[in-house]
């Protein structure tokens, strides 16, 4: 019997790979080494005003307003003009470096995401990856968690200027991949960027929902939903 789907494409960070842990790993890290308890009274409060800017600058990012080296460092450059009232470029951009080298320093896979990818693999379904990230970092995320023999497309939203939901990244997606709309599906974790974004692109859609959301409030209800990556493998 023909399979229903021949491709599958997966988001990367919080889908296949655990962007949380990475990053409040890396920033542990970065207050540690450069000493940030002189500018915050703790991690919890450095952590929590980073999140808040973070998710700001990302907006404005996934808007056009800003570009990627801009985000990059501007987020801690932010935090420490307002913790110390000074300019403090060079340590900003020290520790941006810092964050994004310590971010992929070990494979933060979710628990089960090599085994469900080598299983597709094999079961012949073409693997792509579609992602908002750094090209630069996702390369090297890809690489030492060894998962890269089984994709068969990277595409960085970067490459042609727009993030998701836009729709034009999904048809983007499409083409480079060489994959038939129509037999081909998105795996994601975000509900408006991926789930929402792959359907105005005609393409079906995994909810993983690690959040365990009420998706009977959804305005859209996903082609499939599901709370661990490994009930991937009871779909396909």
């Amino acid at each position: 019997m023909d399979k229903k789907y021949t491709d599958i494409f997966f988001d990367l960070d919080n889908t296949l790979w655990d962007f949380d842990k990475s990053s409040i790993k890396a920033l542990q890290q970065i207050y540690k080494q450069y000493k940030l308890d002189r500018y915050f009274d703790s991690f919890e409060q450095f952590y929590e005003q980073y999140e808040q800017l973070n998710k700001q600058l990302w907006d404005d990012y996934r808007k056009g307003k800003i570009d990627k080296d801009h985000l990059a460092v501007v987020r801690f450059l932010e935090l420490l003009v307002d913790r110390t009232g000074e300019v403090k470029a060079h340590l900003a951009e020290q520790i941006a470096n810092t964050y994004l080298a310590e971010m992929t320093k070990e494979p933060y896979l979710e628990t089960t995401s090599f085994k469900v990818v080598k299983e597709l693999s094999q079961r012949g379904y073409r693997l792509h990856i579609i992602t908002d990230g750094f090209l630069e970092v996702q390369l090297i995320k890809l690489k030492i968690s060894k998962i890269s023999p089984f994709i068969s497309t990277l595409i960085v939203s970067e490459e042609i200027g727009v993030l998701k939901p836009d729709k034009r990244l999904f048809d983007y997606a499409i083409t480079k991949a060489n994959a038939n709309r129509d037999k081909s599906i998105f795996v994601g974790n975000d509900y408006e960027n991926d789930v929402l974004g792959a359907y105005n692109a005609g393409l079906d859609q995994v909810f993983y929902n690690r959040n365990n959301i009420d998706i009977s409030k959804l305005p859209v209800k996903p082609t499939f939903t599901i709370t661990h990556l490994d009930q991937l493998l009871d779909i396909f």
